[in-house]
């Protein structure tokens, strides 16, 4: 298995989709969407095409929900390989079809990490993978009825593992808006933690977990996260960074970074 080309996999392809996060999510306007919106309800800004109205315009309106959101490319994998390119509007089942599908890729995400640096567990988590690359084809049916949160509890318990091989340093849950900037933070376990507003500036973060950390609005301008783990894409879209900033070669850095 090549692990870059798996990553690659795991890329949103909007294109290829059916406004799917814009339409199946519950979103509150508080969380930098566009308005307060039920799960089911399509957002007030998609086209009947399904592209956004402001989507060039998303950053100067501070619509960083939106910006930041990532779906490991369930999106495109729902609207093309399980309905043929149709969409929500004749199939409204697509919603529980994606948000199931939505969570097998995360899974496949945070194994793949683990593939990395859990070689005793290698066989195990490559069994696991293989699963979910076979649902990942078969079709809507087959998604909805399987027993999702049991697979969970599995991969939960090698994430775990993963967690406690490398992240030797405990953080405390609640982390809002504290500077840890210049520090050296490595082996830190912050998984779960409510990082928002956190100041992370040239910061190191060799060996430190970020699983499940809420990170909106963190500054890592200058912070080395390199050889971080459990890190995604959606957390580093709503963080702030520049061109200084180290981040896991499958992870791009957000393109209005690249002015900084």
């Amino acid at each position: 298995m090549e692990i870059a080309k798996a990553f690659e996999k795991l890329k949103i392809d909007c294109k290829q989709c059916c406004g799917l996060c814009c339409v199946a999510l519950y979103c509150q306007k508080e969380d930098s969407f566009p308005q307060n919106k039920e799960a089911g309800k399509p957002c007030i800004e998609l086209n009947s095409d399904f592209t956004c109205k402001i989507h060039a315009s998303l950053l100067d309106k501070k619509m960083k929900g939106c910006i930041s959101y990532d779906c490991f490319g369930a999106g495109q994998n729902v609207t093309q390989n399980f309905y043929h390119g149709a969409s929500w509007v004749d199939h409204k089942e697509m919603f529980t079809t994606y948000l199931n599908v939505y969570h097998l890729k995360q899974m496949h995400w945070y194994l793949l990490e683990s593939l990395l640096f859990l070689p005793f567990k290698e066989i195990e988590i490559k069994n696991y993978i293989r699963m979910i690359e076979d649902l990942l084809v078969s079709n809507s049916i087959v998604i909805n009825a399987y027993p999702i949160d049991r697979l969970h509890q599995q991969v939960n318990a090698i994430l775990k593992e993963g967690i406690q091989s490398r992240a030797t340093q405990k953080q405390k849950k609640n982390m809002l808006g504290i500077d840890l900037a210049h520090k050296d933070l490595s082996k830190m376990d912050f998984s779960m933690a409510f990082m928002m507003e956190s100041n992370l500036q040239n910061s190191n973060l060799k060996d430190a977990c970020f699983l499940g950390a809420d990170m909106r609005n963190c500054n890592l301008k200058g912070a080395d996260l390199s050889e971080c783990f459990y890190l995604t894409q959606a957390q580093v879209n709503s963080c702030s960074g520049d061109n200084k900033t180290k981040l896991p070669s499958y992870i791009e850095k957000p393109i209005v970074w690249k002015s900084l």
